[in-house]
Order: structure tokens, then C-alpha cells, then sequence
């Protein structure tokens, strides 16, 4: 009532409210047509620039979830079913993801090494990039010349014939090794992918960091725990996750991916950072090892001497060579 009373005594405080609130309202309706103005350009723009490039044949599939719904589990056979209906490319939404799939051996050919500069960079999932240190390795590196650079650390340092020659000792004690068990299983029923999961497992940790007295006490006490956990990232790398098709579900982790790959990056970062300070702390004794085996040395020494080179060409950092051990 004293509101009303004072408006009666003072009619101008009125004038003053309505026009206050006109020039509110004026501004919210400007700033939403600015608003709608704007989103319809992108939208037009666009539009545009999908109608300049076009793309290739495909199955409609569903608002939202594309054709997911009718992939079933049996790619192999979906695939090429499709490709019998749209040609050797088409397209495919998969959820939120666009996917271009290539089905005929001369376009793979020219993708692959005619236009590999293109076609260079992969779209990696949330479990890859989370467990190569944001993408540090060579699979996940955008084409460039950090990717050029590590691509000439693993073909010329790590896989080159001089390096494999390094690492020949490593791989015959493993093969040595392996017969041995099976000569001593002889008349016993024997798992051959048990024993070649093993043989593997085995000889990928021999030449990576295995090669020198140097933190094989790490490897040894870890070795076990080792096989559990890689066996788990193998697993999950391999997994279908909601959050790859749906980018905006990663927030929530909604299977718990996301989870468990931080989980096992902590352990390989625990591990690495152990295994590094223990050749680091030894690193004349390496020296000297390596003179006396006629230069033998494992993947971990290779990438330790790179670290901090000079040569910026073939200088690497140490969430690179994490991300190159790691995966």
C-alpha cells in the first residue's frame, strides 16, 4: 500500500518503472534476435560447405544414434553387405561420428600411400589417448613434424636394422627359452596360445626395457602385475565405448573406461618412472655393459640417449618415450 500510496504522490516514480522496464525488455529481445541471427548463419555457412563438398553414398540410419542400431556385432559380414548396396566408399554415422568406409583395394592403395599425407591423422579414442599420454606416440601424433620425427625415431632408432641387431641376444634368449619349456613339457598337453601369448609378452619386455642388469630387479618384482595390467589395457583399448560415438557422454563415463585407463596409466607411470631412475642412476655401468656385449642394448637405453639431444631432428621428450614404451 505504501508502494502504491507513494506512486499516487509521486506519479513520475511510475514513468520511471515502465520506462526501465521497456529498455529491458528492448535488450533482451535484441540480444535474442542477435542470438537466433548468428546460430542461423552458422547453420546456412554450413549447410554451404556440405553441399561444396559432398559426401558419398550411405544408409540413413536414426537421428542421433545413426545406424548403430543395425551394425550388429559381426562387422566383417555388415561391412561388405553394405558395400554391395552403396559402392567400394560410403558413409556411415555412428552416433555423433562421421565414418567414411573404404571396401575396394585401389582406393585403399591410394589412401594409404598415394595420399598418406592427407589421410595421415587417426581419430583417437578417449581409452588411446588417455594411455599414450594425450596422444604423444607415433600412432596418434598429428601429421606433422613431431610425427615425422618420431616416425624417424622408430623406423631408423628402434626398428632399424642396426637397432635389431642390438637387440638379436634378447630375442634368441627368449626363443631359447621357449624351447626349453616345451622340450621339458614333452608327452604333456601344451597350450600353444598360451605359450605364444607368453613368448610374446616375454620378448616385447626383453627388448623394451629387459636388456640390462640395471632395474631388472623392477621388472622382475613387477613382472607378473606387469601381464595383469597390459592384459587389461589390451582389453580396453579394444572395447566399444559410448563416450567415442557420443562426445558429450565423456564427461559422465557411463561404462567406467575412462576410470580403469587412469588406473593403468598411474601403474605404467609408477613402473616407467622406477625402471628410468634405476638405469639413469646407473648409467656408467650401462655404459660399460654395452661395451662388453658388443654393444647390446634395449629399447629403454635407445630412448634414454635421445632425450635431451642436440640434434632437434631426432630429440625426443619424456612423455614421448612414456607413450612409445606405454603402448
Amino acid at each position: 500500500m505504501s508502494k502504491i500510496r507513494a506512486y499516487g504522490i509521486w506519479p513520475w516514480l511510475w514513468e520511471i518503472d515502465i520506462i526501465t522496464l521497456c529498455k529491458a525488455n528492448f535488450a533482451f529481445l535484441v540480444t535474442l534476435s542477435a542470438i537466433l541471427l548468428l546460430w542461423f548463419m552458422l547453420t546456412i555457412k554450413k549447410s554451404t560447405k556440405a553441399r561444396k563438398s559432398p559426401l558419398p553414398p550411405g544408409p540413413r540410419g536414426l537421428p542421433l544414434v545413426g545406424y548403430l542400431p543395425f551394425l550388429g556385432t559381426n562387422l566383417v559380414e555388415v561391412l561388405p553387405e553394405l558395400a554391395k548396396v552403396y559402392g567400394p566408399i560410403y558413409k556411415l554415422w555412428l552416433g555423433q561420428k562421421l565414418c567414411v568406409i573404404i571396401s575396394s583395394p585401389s582406393l585403399v592403395k591410394e589412401v594409404v600411400r598415394e595420399k598418406d599425407t592427407i589421410f595421415g591423422n587417426h581419430d583417437a579414442t578417449i581409452a588411446a589417448k588417455m594411455s599414450s599420454y594425450g596422444g604423444n606416440d607415433i600412432a596418434f601424433t598429428p601429421y606433422g613434424h613431431e610425427w615425422r620425427k618420431l616416425r624417424k625415431v622408430f623406423a631408423h632408432d628402434m626398428v632399424g636394422h642396426a637397432s635389431l641387431e642390438r637387440t638379436r641376444n634378447l630375442r634368441r634368449k627368449q626363443v631359447t627359452k621357449i624351447i626349453r619349456e616345451v622340450y621339458r613339457n614333452a608327452g604333456k598337453p601344451t597350450d600353444f596360445g598360451e605359450l605364444a601369448f607368453t613368448f610374446s609378452i616375454n620378448t616385447m619386455i626383453s627388448m623394451l626395457w629387459g636388456g640390462k642388469v640395471e632395474g631388472a630387479e623392477v621388472v622382475a618384482n613387477k613382472e607378473a602385475e606387469f601381464r595383469e595390467v597390459f592384459a587389461n589395457l589390451t582389453r580396453l583399448l579394444g572395447s566399444p565405448n559410448v563416450s567415442d560415438v557420443f562426445p558429450w557422454l565423456a564427461r559422465f563415463d557411463i561404462q567406467g573406461i575412462g576410470k580403469q585407463i587412469k588406473e593403468i596409466a598411474a601403474w605404467f607411470e609408477e613402473f616407467l618412472n622406477a625402471l628410468i631412475d634405476a638405469r639413469n642412476n646407473s648409467f656408467d655401468a650401462v655404459k660399460e655393459e654395452e661395451d662388453g656385449n658388443g654393444g647390446e642394448k634395449d629399447f629403454l637405453q635407445i630412448l634414454l640417449e635421445l632425450i635431451g639431444k642436440e640434434d632437434n631432428a631426432s630429440s625426443i621428450t619424456m612423455d614421448q618415450l612414456k607413450a612409445i614404451l606405454m603402448v
